[in-house]
């Protein structure tokens, strides 16, 4: 997640890659400020920023944790409907 103005945008990466930007914003933590962002790692969130006196774990907030999890389900849908490939004899 993050903040780009008013509002955050919330990204799903990949091995450090930006694979999805979901369509709407969200409402940032109060705390965060223009340029930085929360990363969820793991069971933890960070804030990252610019500033490294900032750059401290933080409270996860309910979307981004839900963003996640939609994230892993609809990739095990797409595994689990992938069309088996044919193994060469």
């Amino acid at each position: 997640m993050e903040r780009t103005s008013e509002r955050c945008e919330v990204f799903i990466e990949r091995s450090g890659v930006a694979m999805q930007k979901l369509p709407e914003r969200f409402a940032c933590p109060k705390d965060l400020e223009l340029g930085e962002s929360v990363r969820l790692l793991g069971r933890t969130c960070m804030r990252m920023s610019p500033n490294p006196a900032r750059r401290v774990p933080v409270l996860c907030p309910d979307y981004l944790t839900t963003a996640e999890s939609e994230a892993l389900a609809s990739a095990s849908v797409r595994q689990a409907t992938a069309a088996p490939t044919a193994i060469p004899k």
